[in-house]
């Protein structure tokens, strides 16, 4: 519970390589045995049944581009939306210089919402940059499809298997990707939930403040 709380409330994840992330997942034996098996049935496959599977994996594979495509306007928007707030941020500053009145706890309880805020902007920065870094997404190159020709016979189990292949490793990337955006949303929303709360907070104290004694501006 306290761990969900500490990355709810600071939101960064350690998976700053998505070609790591990847292997990573690859490497797992689940993973391994089930690109085995698919290894394996799309090998004997009659030819009406693999083009069904090609179809398939290639529609999939599109899927998964689009996604990409989906997750890389998001993450711009989050940091459309990060620029927005920041313009509104020197508005604090400005507010709650202006009010010298304040008590010394009133100055501690604002800055450290203030360094709150900072640092959610800066966690916000990382992980959108991270959900819209261009990735490569997988497809059947040149080469491997020359060493697919020889064997004409069960070229499209070949480029069926392939293209099924490809299509997993664009869905781990997007998979990476998504996780980062969503770090980032959860960023924009605790850097919204914090200026409302700093500029309340400077609002109410700059009310409630005593007024200067005379000879004390």
């Amino acid at each position: 519970m306290v761990w969900w709380w500490v990355r709810e409330l600071f939101p960064l994840s350690g998976d700053s390589d998505p070609q790591r992330f990847v292997q990573k997942v690859e490497a797992d034996p689940v993973y391994v045995a089930n690109t085995g098996m698919l290894r394996k049935e799309l090998a004997g496959l009659a030819r009406p049944s693999a083009d069904l599977v090609h179809t398939f994996a290639t529609g999939c594979q599109a899927a998964e581009q689009s996604r990409g495509d989906s997750i890389n306007s998001r993450g711009q928007g989050v940091l459309v939306a990060q620029a927005f707030l920041s313009a509104l941020m020197p508005l604090g500053s400005t507010a709650l210089s202006s009010h010298n009145a304040l008590m010394r706890w009133h100055a501690w309880v604002t800055g450290g919402v203030a360094l709150y805020l900072a640092v959610q902007a800066v966690l916000l920065t990382i992980s959108a940059l991270r959900a819209v870094r261009p990735v490569d997404y997988p497809t059947i190159s040149s080469s491997e499809l020359l060493k697919m020709l020889p064997k004409e016979d069960n070229i499209v189990q070949q480029t069926s298997l392939q293209t099924m292949l490809n299509y997993r490793t664009s869905n781990l990337l997007n998979t990476w990707r998504f996780g980062h955006l969503i770090l980032a949303q959860k960023a924009l929303r605790n850097t919204t939930i914090s200026l409302i709360v700093l500029m309340g907070l400077v609002f109410w104290f700059s009310v409630t403040a005593d007024p200067p004694t005379a000879g004390h501006p």
